[in-house]
């Protein structure tokens, strides 16, 4: 008998993302997200600004983001999802702890 097939989350990533923040106006968030069940898909990441800021592997254009620091995201319209990641930044600063499945 052959070996079982990977399932998919054996290909999830964490990554750490370094958020510059002052607290008299908004995180410099180092990406950008699309997507979100608004538009029927998953939030992903759309650009990577600052690839300086990413710990534990790369970010690419098109990676799933499944999870913001203890939140899943699965569900979450892009709006939502763009909230949630300047409010953990605001809050979670200078670190937030990403879960990414890599796209395709």
């Amino acid at each position: 008998m052959g070996s079982a097939s990977a399932h998919w989350s054996d290909s999830i990533r964490q990554v750490v993302l370094y958020v510059h923040y002052n607290p008299s106006t908004s995180p410099a968030l180092p990406i950008s997200l699309a997507g979100g069940s608004n538009r029927r898909q998953f939030v992903y990441i759309s650009s990577v600004e600052d690839p300086s800021s990413v710990e534990g592997g790369c970010l690419f254009q098109g990676d799933i983001v499944l999870q913001v620091n203890d939140v899943k995201v699965a569900g979450f319209t892009l709006r939502d999802a763009e909230v949630l990641l300047v409010q953990q930044a605001s809050q979670m600063s200078p670190c937030i702890h990403l879960a990414i499945l890599a796209y395709g």
